[in-house]
């Protein structure tokens, strides 16, 4: 039988390329209130209903998109995998439940869009503990966990050989190591930076984080441990944010175990470059508004080096203005002269304003707010610009004060 060379040679040909041809990875899905959980979860009619379950069968290199809910905790993944939600820390939540953990990461592993919250370890990292800074945290909101160390009392050969009472500090009540990229840490608490330890932290704004003091008693005698490095310890810290934090030693950092660059804290750090200790004037710190106040001193105060994401925390432009600013929230200039501008207008008259100044070609957004709040901006008008133009708000009548902005992508 004649052979045919050419059909042969297209046959080797083709299982060589099928050799390297490689399918997508795997996406999974995560949504609490799903009804037909069924593995591997590759859509959401067959979600998961916890995140444990996608994560113990994602591969390395797949992504596990998790939609609005509140999860429990002890979630621990073990293969280098991406976890995103789909609207943001607002809505999707891993709850340690005040027992456990939030979340461990292994190497290579990403976090993006969570809020992690009462999470508690006797070890370090109650929020989430990474393996290395080679996990990546982008746009989370680290609240409330709390890492507490132990006294042991070991037997100490010199000088002379005695019992004596060894605290082991727990570190990181927020985070233990991990990048993170315009995250908040707020009212987490460790013996050793209570809001992160041994991390690194890109636009992150850390307030009301507390390094715990412990005491211990054996013999008759009092034994007591400082708190130390009440925002941050042994921490890299680029156009951050670290005040208003509490510790017997270091409130915000702890001494020079981190190093701080365009970085808004106080005191003055010894090392590092740009930092300045004005209060960063949020909008209502109390509240845990941090957004920035329009006379902030962190904007536009960071540096356009240390960016590496397109948008910030809102979900807003990351730069506005030329110049990054300091913490996990861009200021966004408003339309009128880089203010904003509140509007009390006559009922029914409506407020009207020129937008001047855009870039032509280039599309805007016109945005209002009553309130400055994460997630309140609502779109009024969108266009191309091509030179000053007049935009009215009909729905502006007698109060409430409303706020202004331009937004473009």
């Amino acid at each position: 039988m004649k052979r045919n060379h050419s059909a042969l040679f297209a046959l080797a040909l083709a299982g060589c390329l099928f050799g390297t041809i490689h399918s997508p990875a795997a996406v999974h899905y995560v949504n609490a209130y799903g009804a037909n959980a069924t593995p591997p979860y590759t859509n959401w009619l067959t979600a998961a209903t916890n995140i444990q379950d996608a994560v113990n069968i994602a591969l390395a290199g797949e992504t596990i998109i998790v939609t609005n809910g509140v999860y429990p905790g002890t979630v621990n993944v073990t293969n280098p995998v991406a976890l995103r939600s789909v609207t943001g820390p607002q809505f999707t939540i891993i709850d340690g439940g005040g027992t456990n953990r939030c979340i461990v990461l292994t190497n290579g592993a990403s976090l993006t869009g969570f809020t992690l919250t009462n999470g508690y370890t006797d070890g370090d990292g109650a929020g989430v503990w990474c393996a290395s800074t080679n996990v990546f945290l982008t746009n989370c909101v680290i609240t409330g966990n709390s890492a507490v160390g132990s006294w042991h009392v070991v037997w100490w050969p010199w000088p002379p050989g005695h019992l004596v009472p060894v605290f082991g500090p727990a570190n990181g009540g927020g985070v233990e190591r991990g990048t993170l990229y315009q995250c908040t840490l707020t009212g987490n608490s460790a013996n050793l930076g209570g809001g992160a330890a041994s991390a690194i932290l890109y636009n992150c704004t850390m307030g009301g984080n507390r390094a715990m003091s412990s005491s211990f008693s054996w013999n008759g005698q009092g034994y007591q441990s400082p708190g130390e490095g009440g925002g941050v310890a042994f921490c890299t810290l680029n156009n951050c944010i670290v005040y208003f934090n509490s510790a017997a030693g270091g409130a915000n950092y702890w001494g020079g175990a981190s190093d701080p660059n365009y970085c808004c804290t106080t005191p003055l750090p010894a090392d590092g470059v740009g930092n300045i200790t004005n209060a960063p004037l949020f909008v209502d710190d109390n509240n845990g508004d941090l957004h920035l106040q329009t006379n902030s001193p962190g904007i536009n105060a960071g540096n356009n080096a240390y960016v590496a994401t397109t948008t910030d925390l809102d979900g807003n432009p990351r730069i506005a203005g030329g110049t990054v600013d300091m913490g996990a929230y861009e200021f966004q200039p408003c339309i009128t002269g880089g203010q904003f501008c509140d509007a009390a207008c006559s009922r029914l008259a409506g407020f009207s304003f020129t937008f001047s100044g855009g870039i032509v070609g280039q599309p805007y957004r016109v945005q209002t707010s009553t309130n400055l709040a994460a997630g309140s901006w609502t779109d009024l008008t969108n266009f191309d610009y091509t030179g000053p133009v007049v935009i009215t708000d009909l729905s502006a009548v007698a109060g409430p004060k409303k706020f202004y902005r331009a937004v473009s992508p």
